[in-house]
């Protein structure tokens, strides 16, 4: 994190906070509309740090709840890019989705690896799914024992056509703790096996002297 940090700040690269009530860009054709955090959400997160500061608070605030929702117009077709949001913000995204106009999302990428609480489950509550149809494409990166929440693969399974990316720890037992060889401090494969989600698409490792080590295969 501080490395891309220090890049934007030696290049110079102007930096932009994303907040709901902002009006959309435009680059290069595609119009991008910021759905959430909200304002408010900020100022919650604000709030929460000063009376920490002052001693008067000991928990942290989810970041979470932070993360930028973005729909991507581009020729009449939308793809809806969720971050890590929560059930919390999603409600108010949803509501300016509709207010744009927006067409059922053609992508979604599932937010917080399909955590249980980025999806509101009871009939009143509002879900990233209410903005998408069976015809979209549900893009989920997940690879733990918690991810993605069963119940949120199912409904994803159910209501639109879900392609699931694996981050080589599930369904990675063998050859070693870290069969990929990935060069991540801390990285290794969980310690039982998990039936991947979508076993079709897979990491694979070429022998070679060069970047790049890995070569993602959809066989």
């Amino acid at each position: 994190m501080t490395t891309i940090f220090g890049t934007v700040a030696d290049r110079n690269i102007p930096d932009h906070t994303l907040r709901a009530d902002l009006e959309p860009q435009e680059i290069a054709g595609v119009k991008i509309h910021i759905l959430s955090p909200e304002e408010s959400e900020q100022k919650r997160s604000r709030d929460a740090y000063t009376n920490i500061a002052k001693g008067v608070r000991k928990g942290f605030p989810d970041p979470n709840a932070l993360s930028a929702i973005l729909a991507l117009e581009y020729a009449g077709r939308t793809v809806l890019l969720g971050a890590d949001a929560l059930k919390v913000n999603w409600e108010s995204a949803a509501k300016k989705y509709r207010r744009l106009n927006l067409e059922k999302a053609t992508v979604l990428k599932v937010p917080h690896h399909g955590a249980a609480n980025a999806m509101g489950f009871q009939k009143k509550e509002t879900s990233y799914l209410d903005l998408c149809s069976q015809e979209t494409v549900s893009v989920l990166f997940a690879g733990d024992v918690d991810h993605p929440d069963s119940q949120v693969e199912e409904k994803l399974r159910t209501k639109t056509t879900l392609a699931c990316l694996v981050n080589g720890l599930r369904g990675s037992h063998h050859g070693g703790a870290n069969p990929l060889g990935l060069m991540i401090p801390g990285a290794k494969a969980v310690g039982r096996s998990i039936p991947p989600c979508q076993p079709v698409i897979s990491f694979r490792r070429i022998r070679r002297t060069g970047p790049p080590p890995f070569l993602l295969s959809t066989r």
